[in-house]
């Protein structure tokens, strides 16, 4: 199995859709009338990139009110001035392309306001983008520009932010689809070392153990990730998918069991029991 679809598995294990507020600006704008100067309007460049990096729009995907709904931000995105402004619209975007995995198109917003507002908050944003669009490609020219695109990214926040433990390790991690993906484990063991119950450095190291087919690791990282995070579903069920692999389905079985035992009855809770009834109904076949 590819890391991607174990990433896809362990970030994909529920998808909660919120409701969201936007900005009044972009709910009405009739009762304004500013005058906009000729550097407030996108350039013709501009435009034609955001269009050909939404035309997902046409696909799908979308409902016809989350097109309409982009139809008003982009516009707004590109006229704003500040950051917080800009940032404000890009936030807007970000609940219609997140919930839709658009996450190409996300990216592309999040680098022009990193363009326009270079900071290690607009840096953060547009490799967190991008790192999402690599983890979840199947292709692989796309899993290698993302991953690029987001390891340049997360060592300028280094740059700035050298004991930032979380972006180190999303730093290692693309780099493990490199022709030196030791480098990138070494990068996050170091983190590990440092901090030993460092959840994000668990995870990754366990997914990467799985992808190399060493599960006996990855059923060391995950029970230990479980024990620092007991409700960690990704953890459960990728601990289940590794035990299932060391022909332990007996204990994988268990563990879900006692996993959904401790979840409550609510919304978010019963989503999570509907997807370890599947697991467990597909690994008892």
């Amino acid at each position: 199995m590819l890391k991607s679809q174990y990433i896809i598995i362990a970030i994909g294990v529920f998808l909660v859709v919120g409701l969201f507020m936007l900005p009044k600006s972009v709910v009405s704008n009739k009762n304004k009338n500013v005058e906009q100067t000729e550097s407030e309007k996108p350039t013709d460049s501009q435009e034609e990139t955001a269009q050909n990096a939404t035309s997902e729009m046409h696909s799908n995907k979308l409902t016809q009110e989350q097109s309409i709904l982009l139809d008003r931000l982009r516009p707004q995105f590109f006229k704003a001035q500040t950051e917080q402004e800009k940032s404000l619209y890009f936030d807007s975007l970000s609940l219609v392309y997140r919930p839709a995995n658009l996450m190409d198109s996300l990216a592309f917003y999040a680098e022009n306001l990193a363009n326009q507002f270079p900071n290690t908050r607009t840096f953060l944003a547009t490799a967190d983008a991008y790192y999402e669009v690599f983890s979840f490609a199947m292709s692989e020219q796309k899993i290698k520009q993302a991953a690029e695109k987001a390891r340049n990214y997360y060592e300028k926040i280094l740059a700035q932010e050298p004991d930032n433990s979380d972006v180190k390790v999303k730093l290692g991690v693309t780099y493990t689809i490199t022709a030196t993906p030791m480098q990138g484990i070494q990068i996050i063991r170091e983190v590990l070392n440092k901090e030993p119950d460092n959840q994000l450095a668990l995870f990754n190291l366990g997914l990467l153990s799985m992808q190399s087919g060493q599960y006996d690791k990855a059923v060391e990282r995950f029970e230990k990730l479980i024990a620092i995070n007991p409700r960690d579903v990704n953890a459960c069920l990728l601990l289940g998918q590794s035990l299932v692999n060391l022909n332990k389905t007996k204990e994988a079985i268990e563990k879900m069991e006692k996993f959904k035992a401790n979840l409550t009855n609510s919304p978010i809770d019963t989503e999570i029991k509907q997807k370890i009834d599947m697991f467990l109904k597909d690994v008892q076949k």
